[in-house]
């Protein structure tokens, strides 16, 4: 139910809400830092390498990149995969999940508050592109290969492509 309200729910209302959209004309449109303006085609054709979409081009279609949801994943099903082997561990030592001698819930305790800090810290290091998990990717696909609105919505979504650090951009957007 909390998967389905929190992230099911949203995604059906902005695909609905976005059945209309046109590259001009689509989330917030009308702010400089949102719109389909010619900085953001530019950004478009240098990162494609094809023609961005029109300004009244329609956009079939609704993406959001996945950015750090698959390497959380990958975490969560590990540590909860170590959390059940505790349990079951604690099972056949103690007789039950629950109980047995207060040093074993105390060590039990501290060991599943432990695995749900390594949880935090590490979909935190990887969110932030702290200690090199930045560019782990899990469940990418390749973008060349994805439709015109998908690229559309990487170029006004995605945070992660940096074009400052690609030569050549500051070139490319000056032709337009």
């Amino acid at each position: 139910m909390n998967v389905f309200l929190g992230l099911g729910l949203p995604w059906v209302i902005a695909t609905i809400y976005s059945l209309g959209f046109t590259a001009d004309k689509g989330p917030l449109s009308g702010s400089d830092t949102v719109s389909w303006t010619a900085d953001k085609q530019a950004k478009f054709e240098f990162r494609f390498g094809e023609t961005a979409p029109a300004a009244n081009a329609e956009l079939k279609g609704y993406y959001v990149p996945a950015g750090s949801l698959g390497f959380s994943v990958v975490v969560f099903i590990i540590v909860a995969i170590t959390c059940v082997i505790i349990l079951l561990l604690r099972r056949k030592i103690v007789g039950g999940e629950l109980g047995g001698s207060q040093t074993g819930r105390i060590v039990s305790c501290a060991f599943l508050c432990f695995l749900w800090l390594i949880y935090v810290i590490m979909s935190t290091l990887q969110a932030y592109d702290l200690g090199g998990l930045g560019d782990v990717k899990i469940g990418g696909a390749d973008e060349n290969k994805m439709s015109a609105t998908v690229k559309y919505w990487l170029v006004q979504c995605d945070k992660t492509f940096d074009y400052s650090k690609n030569q050549g951009f500051s070139q490319f957007l000056s032709n337009y």
